[in-house]
């Protein structure tokens, strides 16, 4: 299912370029609203003033799922070593174990305007292979400009509240130091009878330096196969820390989008799966979905993508229908001017990200397999890791089709966009 969601992010910005044209706000507000709860005036704030289209931050991202109860649990030591008490008995403390991952998350700012910040992000998580990266998760929200979730916050609104207490809820000053650099900081606790959340944002700039979230759930029955069984309480710990902040140099940001795509209101799409583990045959998987426009604003969409795979011959939906976003400032999208096209050299790199290592380059000028006339945008962190090959349309600069080679999962993804709407 997730390698339904990567595999569609290119599909996005075909409507993208579309209703983009046109000058009608159909937006709705998508975010998360939390902070306005203890920051009303974060409502009609303004965006910091970094904040700008093109605008990319990565975050270091890990989580963990671990029994309840276990995590400080003290057992007698079998030798002399561990924690003394004053009896002079020995223990040590219980180490739970239990599904955990990391990687980062990538937010890249679509659109900044004066009452709406529409973000693109991106979750990759390692394959346990050193350093390669896979694409988790693709997503995307809109919100009022003051505030994104707690990724960002208003400075001069935070400035206000950043020592204060409320049921719940904490705020103060705190230092906080980053890449060797000691920065200004406000800390942010909240508790729930679920858990907590903890956020140290920079008082400057309002960018969120480091959060940290615990989640305690009770154990409780499930159905499986119609017979109630029961699963364990289960405590959840997640945290992200700042890794980057830089302007994308993308040379369509800001242009208009094609006209060949005005008034889109949905793009289908339809490809195939294929596993190939070694000693075994090849397993395909068809699948196919359509991309709906939900909202729009004067240079982004709000869309809406589900995705349906065949199962047992018969057509099932795999994938709920997912918000995500789309617009010009995007290094990908779904569609590029044609001009910007014809300016593209085969090897012309368009982006290396530091941190993530992910390269983005054109990578053919051409037919394609299918003998149509585009261009092939690749992104990949180097040979024999997972790539995306992204075929735009010469012509039209609509994306086509989106490739993907996965080698550590013994996968390939081929998908077309089918009808355009």
């Amino acid at each position: 299912m997730i390698r339904f969601r990567l595999t569609l992010l290119p599909l996005l910005v075909l409507i993208t370029a579309s209703l983009a044209l046109a000058q009608e706000r159909t937006f709705k507000f998508t975010g998360d609203d939390s902070l306005l709860t203890f920051m009303p005036e974060l409502k009609t704030a303004p965006a910091p003033d970094w904040v700008k289209p093109g605008t990319r931050l990565v975050y270091y991202s890990a989580a963990a799922v671990v029994p309840v109860g276990t995590i400080g649990k003290l057992v007698p030591s079998p030798g002399h070593y561990g924690l003394k008490d004053p009896s002079g008995r020995y223990w040590n403390i219980v180490e739970a174990t239990g599904p955990a991952g990391d990687g980062y998350t990538q937010l890249d700012i679509v659109s900044v305007q004066d009452d709406v910040v529409t973000v693109a992000i991106t979750s990759y998580g390692f394959n346990g292979m050193g350093a390669e990266l896979h694409v988790m998760d693709v997503k995307g929200a809109s919100s009022r400009p003051g505030y994104f979730g707690d990724w960002w916050v208003n400075p001069a609104v935070l400035k206000k509240h950043d020592q204060f207490e409320m049921p719940g809820v904490r705020s103060a000053l705190w230092p906080y130091e980053l890449g060797g650099k000691k920065l200004d900081g406000v800390w942010l606790n909240t508790e729930t009878n679920g858990g907590h959340t903890c956020t140290i944002t920079e008082s400057q700039t309002g960018r969120l330096l480091h959060s940290s979230m615990a989640t305690e759930e009770k154990g409780h029955n499930i159905k499986i196969n119609g017979v109630l069984t029961p699963v364990g309480a289960g405590a959840g710990y997640a945290l992200s820390t700042l890794r980057e902040v830089r302007q994308l140099q993308i040379p369509w940001a800001g242009t208009p989008l094609p006209a060949s795509v005005a008034n889109i209101r949905a793009v289908s799409f339809a490809g195939e799966i294929t596993t190939t583990v070694p000693g075994s045959p090849p397993l395909p998987i068809a699948f196919d979905g359509v991309i709906k426009v939900t909202g729009k604003g004067v240079d982004f969409l709000q869309l809406s993508r589900e995705t349906y795979a065949m199962q047992f011959g018969q057509r099932v939906l795999v994938e709920a229908p997912v918000n995500v976003v789309s617009g010009s400032s995007q290094l990908t999208p779904l569609a590029i001017p044609p001009e910007h096209l014809a300016r593209l050299k085969t090897g012309q790199i368009l982006d290396t990200d530091p941190v993530t290592k992910i390269v983005t380059a054109v990578q053919s000028i051409g037919p394609d397999d299918a003998g149509h006339q585009c261009v092939i945008i690749r992104q990949s962190q180097g040979a024999a890791t997972d790539t995306f090959d992204y075929c735009y349309d010469r012509t039209t600069g609509l994306l086509m089709g989106v490739s993907e080679d996965n080698p550590a999962a013994f996968m390939r993804v081929r998908q077309r966009v089918t009808k355009v709407e």
